[in-house]
């Protein structure tokens, strides 16, 4: 809806109260702090010149702001208190460790808003590169308010309403010089008050005093945004002159900052600080500050799990209750300390997840495994097929004593040695067991070479509409082809998506080690291009380096029902049908019309969610239709499920 299209009065209030917003005829924070402290020295300080433009970035939309402004209504809660909401620093705090809640202007995001200021900045550089590094950063995130592909720039008039806070803070860093403690405390916190260039406006900010906002659109070709049109508010007021508050507002409550805020910044240059009183410290300021990029920015591909494991692995080497120093190895199965000769059996990678994994020499091909805790309690560690929705795969390498590290499960559980037949096995240990425990002598060589996680992880992707009773999925037979049956009926089978290689394959109906099985699409070198459909192929696999295209699936959204769909490189889609007494799986083209005897849709868990979603929005990031290509949405989906398993297993590290 466009509120500049509504006329009447009546019509107004009812789309405000829409947005939870009621105005109130209350004079001004400002207005009130002008009135409690004129007759105080603070009122004699000096007018500070002020900036011609100040800017400030959200999500929300021009029209929306257009209309009513920026404003901020919680000194009027009964639960907050003036004091709590007009402290200055507070409000910086609350910037720095909730910054979704000043963003955006939604009654929801207001109500949990305890300050009365408004951010903006003269430094439009800043503000451009800020906003965009917290949309890229957030773009996966569903409860982020940067989500959207798309943000606005505000260029603002400012007037008495507006604090300097690179100014406040000057004044009482200099009136502070005297007092060691306080000046201490202050000096710490230069970077809180400084680096950003704010002016804070108390309140509210009139759509008189918006000049313009010009949007920043996500593009897909170069996977970030860029500047689009600027859009002029047609209630500017043209005859304004820029002011700003007078430099006596108080700094605020100081006891509670934080002492370096200095990640909030992202590679901005800061000027040095203009003071306008007798300068007697100076600090100075021109520096940048560095924060994490966005992962797909950083990366120009996505990494194949064999560049991977040839860039990171080593040896895990152990020291024994002997003093003698071996190594971890496997048998493709088990894992046990032996000499550490070459070998690819005690070649690993710790991965950022915590993944500890190694290649297998398999019948069929070589494969990475992962180590995996067993799922009984006190039983052998075994070398498992990847997955990343398994905790039981994430490890700890923590400090056991002041000089030793020690290896852990992701529950804290230490890893001891038990001796069979004359070979220590890996175990998980009880707590007060006799067995000694793992002892890891090259920890730090480990921490330097913790690699990238490979993304690999099963799913749950049940055909929807076939079975009314049972859910239905597909597996591998033995004659080379796709089927559909009903879980019960295949309990010991899991299919799996490695997000690095895009290959969805199967364990065989083995739970542990064993060969995968790939899907691959008949459709091209497989199969006659000529036909619209075509069955899908099964054949052993490798999940190392990447392997022709016909193995390649991706998750997607149907653009006509908003369901979940399984697509192959050439954007077929995977559909099963009843052929004579068994379902079988299929690939369709867009020429292949689907009917009611085809299946095209699948519910899928939600990791696949995660990938699925992200590749569809991908599709719709950039207006720019040309650049239709497979790569572009999956390095976008790839991005957001590294992101997703990022989140969850950062609380285990």
């Amino acid at each position: 809806m466009n509120l500049f299209l509504l006329k009447k009065p009546i019509d107004l209030f009812k789309s405000l109260t829409i947005y939870g917003i009621v105005f109130s005829n209350c004079i001004s924070y400002a207005q009130t702090f002008e009135i409690e402290n004129k007759n105080s020295n603070l009122f004699l300080s000096k007018k500070l010149a002020a900036p011609k433009r100040v800017y400030r970035a959200t999500p929300t939309d021009a029209d929306f702001i257009f209309l009513l402004g920026f404003e901020r209504q919680m000194c009027d809660r009964e639960f907050n208190s003036r004091e709590r909401c007009l402290d200055l620093t507070n409000h910086l705090l609350l910037n720095l460790n909730r910054p979704e809640l000043s963003v955006t202007e939604t009654a929801t995001s207001q109500l949990q808003n305890p300050s009365a200021f408004i951010s903006t900045s003269a430094n439009k550089d800043y503000v451009i590169e800020n906003a965009r590094r917290s949309a890229l950063l957030d773009i996966f995130n569903e409860e982020s308010p940067w989500r959207r592909n798309y943000f606005y720039v505000y260029e603002i008039i400012p007037n008495e309403d507006f604090v300097s806070v690179t100014e406040t803070y000057q004044r009482e860093l200099n009136s502070a010089f005297d007092d060691p403690i306080r000046f201490h405390q202050l000096d710490n916190l230069y970077s809180l008050y400084t680096n950003t260039n704010e002016f804070a406006a108390i309140g509210r900010i009139s759509t008189r005093n918006i000049v313009s906002a010009t949007r920043y659109e996500f593009d897909l070709e170069i996977m970030d945004f860029i500047e689009g049109i600027t859009i002029p508010n047609p209630h500017y007021d043209t005859n304004l002159v820029p002011a700003v508050h007078l430099n006596n507002y108080p700094i605020g409550e100081i006891s509670n900052a934080l002492q370096n805020s200095d990640e909030m910044h992202c590679e901005i240059e800061i000027r040095p600080l203009q003071n306008h009183l007798s300068m007697r410290y100076k600090r100075d300021l021109n520096k940048k500050y560095e924060c994490k990029k966005p992962y797909f920015l950083e990366e120009e591909i996505i990494d194949s799990p064999k560049k991977i494991f040839e860039n990171n692995k080593l040896k895990i080497k152990i020291k024994e209750s002997n003093k003698n120093e071996k190594c971890l190895v496997h048998n493709d199965h088990y894992l046990y300390t032996d000499s550490c000769d070459n070998s690819t059996s005690n070649e690993f990678i710790y991965t950022q997840f915590g993944q500890i994994i190694s290649r297998s020499n398999g019948d069929e091909n070589n494969q990475y495994f992962c180590l995996s805790k067993s799922e009984y309690e006190n039983d052998y560690l075994k070398m498992e097929i990847c997955d990343l929705n398994k905790i039981e795969q994430i490890w700890k390498i923590k400090k056991f004593s002041d000089s030793s590290f020690a290896l852990y499960t992701y529950k804290g559980t230490g890893v001891g040695l038990y001796y069979y037949l004359g070979t220590p096995y890996l175990f998980e240990k009880k707590n007060n067991d006799q067995y000694p425990i793992v002892i890891i002598s090259n920890y730090h060589e480990i921490e330097e070479k913790i690699s990238k996680p490979i993304i690999q992880f099963s799913i749950e992707a049940t055909i929807k509409g076939l079975g009314k009773k049972e859910n239905y999925t597909i597996y591998p037979s033995v004659y080379g082809s796709v089927k559909a049956d009903s879980l019960v009926n295949l309990k010991e089978y899991i299919n799996y998506y490695n997000a690095n290689l895009n290959l969805l394959f199967s364990n065989f109906g083995m739970r542990t080690i064993s060969p995968l099985v790939c899907y691959y699409s008949y459709i091209g070198n497989y199969g006659s291009y000529t036909l619209n459909i075509n069955k899908i192929g099964n054949d052993y696999c490798s999940n190392i380096k990447n392997i022709n295209d016909h193995f390649k699936w991706y998750f997607n959204k149907n653009k006509e029902n908003n369901l979940y769909e399984i697509i192959d490189t050439n954007n077929n889609k995977l559909v099963t049908s009843l052929d004579m007494i068994n379902y079988h799986a299929y690939v369709s083209n867009k020429n292949f019309k689907i009917n009611k005897n085809y299946y095209q849709n699948f519910n899928l868990n939600k990791a696949a969610k995660v990938y699925a979603d992200n590749y569809y929005k991908a599709q719709h990031l950039s207006k720019v239709k040309k650049y239709n290509d497979n790569q572009f949405f999956n390095k976008f989906a790839f991005y957001s499920i590294y992101d997703y398993y990022r989140k969850i297993y950062s609380d285990y590290k």
